[in-house]
């Protein structure tokens, strides 16, 4: 009976974290990461970082999207991505704003000057659907603001849902066998 309680708790436990892949592979001496954007898509990545030290990140792309990579010293709260997919001009006086790259290659080798999180955002800026690889010398974290397009809001609602249903059912029935 306890192995069954461990196993039912386990799973329950699994729906409530939803199952995909927020990190990529590290390796002796950088990080690399894999993964497909549509137009106007974002993602963040964060990297703690002490006083002059220096960070390498580059992106190299599959078919022919441009891309850019911001660095922020900062936590972003918005993609400053208009709604035609396009960048915001306010990314460049966003407080936290230290570099940016962007095209069929984007670079960036930035020595920072304060110990804290920096945050990276990626974004596909034209044509079309790409795939990238994200190449650094550190090891990143996936980083996701709620309500961005590629936070996975939705799924998280949907397994605690499903989790507290099957910890209602889980309890009814311990309740009625002892009746």
């Amino acid at each position: 009976m306890k192995y069954k309680k461990i196993a039912l708790s386990i799973i329950l436990l699994s729906f409530l974290l939803p199952i995909c892949n927020i990190k990529g592979q590290e390796f002796p001496g950088g990080f690399r990461d894999i993964h497909n954007l549509d137009e106007g898509e974002t993602l963040f990545y964060l990297v703690d970082l002490n006083n002059e030290t220096n960070i390498q990140i580059r992106l190299s792309r599959l078919n022919y999207g441009n891309f850019s990579i911001f660095l922020f010293g900062n936590r972003p709260f918005k993609t400053y991505i208009d709604s035609n997919g396009q960048l915001d001009p306010n990314i460049y006086t966003d407080d936290g704003y230290i570099n940016h790259s962007y095209g069929i290659k984007p670079y960036i080798n930035q020595t920072v000057v304060e110990t804290k999180i920096y945050y990276i955002q990626i974004t596909l800026l034209n044509n079309g659907s790409d795939t990238f690889i994200l190449d650094a010398d550190r090891a990143l974290a996936r980083y996701y603001i709620p309500l961005i397009p590629g936070f996975p809001i939705y799924t998280t609602i949907g397994f605690s849902f499903i989790a507290i249903i099957f910890i209602t059912l889980y309890n009814k029935k311990k309740i009625l066998k002892k009746y």
